[in-house]
């Protein structure tokens, strides 16, 4: 019977629901709905096969769309395909929340199924007829009616390196990859797949595939070693880095991977070895699939190939090269000079034909100039300053599309802040504080706004090995990528960056393996990455560190992965002086600046924050109250001229002191530009430090600071591209009858 009416249009819960949720609720048929779908993909869960949610038909053709769709209910829904096929209930029970209507696939590979696929449309039943006259009937094995009319025949998946699939005659397939459309599925036709009464699956188990149906030999052929390949230690090293980035749940990586170190011999056998047992699914027996393997098309840089797709980069690049096994002579490899890079193809930067009329697509802010997508912004500030309310402020700006704190909202959607220190308790406080302080329901959020704690249980993606000491990325990771691409989540937010490693935190080479990973998830998901961080200690100076990339605690590579770097300072007491404002209100005003601006900002320049408190009781005096971010405008007492920061540092002084040895003729002028890598190479300070910071070190032309001074520095602020300038002041006109002022 048809069951048209069942069909409704794909469910598209909110976010929140995410990928978690414990229990087994089934899908309710209280009202004559479609079958219970999700039941079903449970219990195939249950039994060890894995499922993925398929687009399903419609009146019109089918869910995804397409008109000229040719396998209507039949294609996946997820972006992976099979390879997403799980058995993982929490994430099948988001997939059906999601999509309620989702057929089910059913992928053969990790699911140890063969199946007997009889298209009677295309002489199947003719054919099986044929083969059941020369061969004996088929064992009894559940069996499925299809939709169309078929049947399949699910049977046990024959040894590796059996010949299959196979098809003995027309409108016969046995298949061992790919999907298989599962009851109570609905198709095209309107009628759904469903269990041969006489043949359930939890009555008749699986039996083997009859040896008529492999289509090749039945015996597992012993395979000789190839020609062996000899790596070095550092080469090792190199492929066991790059297969961490790797997956080894997944079927079809974990065989191509085998494949591709066969070569390798024993050292490839135990690369391998290890690497399986990194998957939740490893089994011992699993072991004895390597002396199936055959390299024959392949070889072992083809493990980079795929790592370097997944994010990989070689740590060890300019130290170790790989052998190039096309250059071999006499039995041995001879080093590529290029190492796994060598398998990229060359730009060679030839312009498009069509560049008359090319449309670049806009970079995609979310929050301009501060938060892109598909990139790193790393927010840094001291303790204390306000990260995690800055940043709840701001994913509510995005989640809501309302600038909350006077910045540009380009985009809206969903968003996502995993705090690593808080407790959840206290990440809704201080949420449901900001909603209460901008005027916004809770409960109008909900579905916009993913809060995460990793108290005592933090987000980590990546890891050292405690044996080898190797920086490797933690399965995390791609679990990470798969729920921001099913939940659309357009902001993600951490803090802080120290506690998503085990790695150390000072060494480049380390966090370069960290940063790695975050350049992966903002690359394959678009999200816009926000990473809080801590700066060092500026004494007593809370605006020591403004816009100071190189004030950021630990390795400078965090720094380097990102696009945006940006800034958070309590206002400094001689910047508070210069306030209209009440006094009382100096204390809860808060500097955001733009840390990768060649130029070190004034005050009027930054973007002004004021920490309000607010209480969740309404009670008089009540002493809990909770931190809330809003723009705020200061009133300057002079509004053109503003002061410099106080409290030089030794590195502020060091730069003054380089100028002044330059030996600038009196009233001379030089762009900092000409004269940055003599002060890099009289300070030791970076060429980005100086630009940052030269207006602390120096007063700037044409304020009372520089008043008496000899040196100075300026800028026209009304040209974005225009020069620093660096000048000495012409000084006195000697005066032949002055002898320096004394009396004769």
């Amino acid at each position: 019977m048809s069951e048209w009416s069942s069909v409704s249009v794909e469910g598209s819960p909110g976010p929140m629901d995410g990928a978690g949720g414990a229990g087994r609720e089934p899908a309710s048929d209280e009202q004559g709905g479609a079958p219970p779908l999700l039941e079903a993909a449970l219990s195939y869960a249950d039994r060890g096969w894995h499922v993925v949610p398929l687009h399903s038909p419609t009146p019109t053709g089918c869910s995804c769309g397409k008109p000229d769709c040719r396998s209507a209910g039949k294609h996946p829904r997820t972006d992976h395909g099979e390879h997403d096929a799980t058995t993982d209930l929490a994430q099948i029970q988001s997939w059906w929340r999601r999509w309620p209507d989702a057929n089910i696939g059913i992928a053969c590979a990790p699911s140890r199924l063969a199946v007997a696929d009889i298209d009677p449309r295309n002489g199947g039943d003719a054919t099986l007829d044929r083969l059941i006259a020369a061969q004996g009937p088929l064992p009894e094995t559940p069996t499925v009616l299809t939709g169309g009319g078929g049947q399949h025949h699910y049977f046990q998946a024959p040894p590796e390196g059996t010949h299959v699939p196979y098809k003995p005659g027309a409108g016969v397939e046995v298949k061992t990859r790919g999907l298989v459309v599962a009851p109570p599925s609905l198709h095209v036709s309107g009628r759904r797949y469903e269990v041969e009464a006489s043949a359930e699956f939890d009555d008749v188990p699986l039996a083997p595939l009859p040896r008529w149906l492999l289509g090749g030999p039945t015996q597992d052929a012993p395979f000789e070693d190839p020609p062996g390949v000899t790596l070095s230690p550092q080469q090792v090293t190199a492929l066991r880095s790059a297969l961490n980035f790797l997956r080894a749940d997944d079927y079809e990586t974990w065989i191509a991977i085998g494949h591709a170190l066969k070569e390798l011999r024993e050292v490839g056998r135990g690369l391998w070895l290890d690497w399986s047992q990194t998957s939740t699914r490893w089994r011992p027996e699993d072991a004895r699939r390597w002396d199936t393997f055959r390299p024959e098309r392949t070889g072992y840089q083809a493990v980079f190939a795929k790592a370097q797709a997944a994010g990989w980069v070689n740590p060890a690049s300019k130290e170790s090269r790989p052998e190039d096994p096309t250059a071999r002579e006499g039995g041995k490899a001879n080093p590529a000079p290029d190492g796994p890079e060598a398998t990229d193809t060359l730009d060679i930067g030839l312009l498009p034909s069509d560049i008359d009329t090319l449309v670049i697509p806009p970079r995609p802010w979310v929050i301009h100039p501060r938060l892109l997508g598909g990139t790193i912004t790393v927010t840094a500030g001291p303790p204390g300053v306000g990260k995690s309310a800055f940043e709840i402020a701001s994913l509510l700006s995005v989640a809501t599309g309302r600038p909350l704190l006077e910045e540009a909202i380009l985009r809206s959607g969903p968003v996502w802040y995993y705090n690593n220190e808080e407790t959840k308790e206290e990440l809704l406080r201080r949420l449901l504080a900001a909603c209460k302080h901008h005027g916004i329901p809770p409960s109008s959020v909900r579905d916009r706004f993913q809060l995460s704690s990793g108290y005592g249980r933090p987000l980590v993606v990546a890891k050292r090995l405690p044996k080898t000491g190797e920086i490797v990325p933690t399965p995390v990771v791609h679990e990470l990528v798969r729920v921001l691409k099913d939940c659309q989540v357009l902001v993600f937010a951490v803090d802080p960056a120290v506690s998503t490693h085990t790695a150390d935190e000072n060494s480049n080479t380390d966090i370069e393996q960290v940063v790695a990973q975050w350049r992966y998830v903002a690359r394959e998901t678009g999200c816009a990455i926000v990473i809080a961080s801590h700066t060092r200690k500026s004494g007593k100076d809370p605006e020591a560190h403004v816009a100071d990339m190189e004030a950021l605690r630990g390795a400078s590579a965090l720094v380097g992965a990102a696009r945006q770097v940006f800034t958070l300072a309590r206002i400094s007491a001689k910047t508070a002086s210069r306030l209209i404002d009440p006094r009382h209100i100096h204390p809860h005003l808060v500097r955001l600046d733009n840390a990768k601006l060649n130029y070190a900002p004034s005050p009027n320049s930054a973007h002004w924050l004021r920490m309000a408190s607010v209480s969740l009781t309404d009670a008089l005096y009540d002493v809990d109250q909770v931190g809330v971010f809003e723009h705020y405008t200061p009133q300057w007492v002079a509004e053109d001229k503003l002061p410099q920061q106080e409290g030089r540092s030794e590195r502020h002084v060091r730069l003054a002191q380089a100028v002044e040895r330059l030996g600038l003729a009196p009233g001379e002028t030089r762009p900092l530009s000409a004269l940055k890598e003599k002060l890099a190479a009289a300070t030791g300070l970076s060429q980005a430090w100086l630009y940052a910071n030269l207006a602390m070190a120096l007063p700037e032309r044409g304020t009372a600071d520089a008043d008496g001074g000899e040196y100075n520095w300026s800028k026209d602020a009304t040209k974005k591209t225009a020069p620093i300038l660096i000048h000495r002041t012409p000084g006195p006109v000697d005066d032949p009858h002055d002898d320096d002022g004394r009396d004769s």
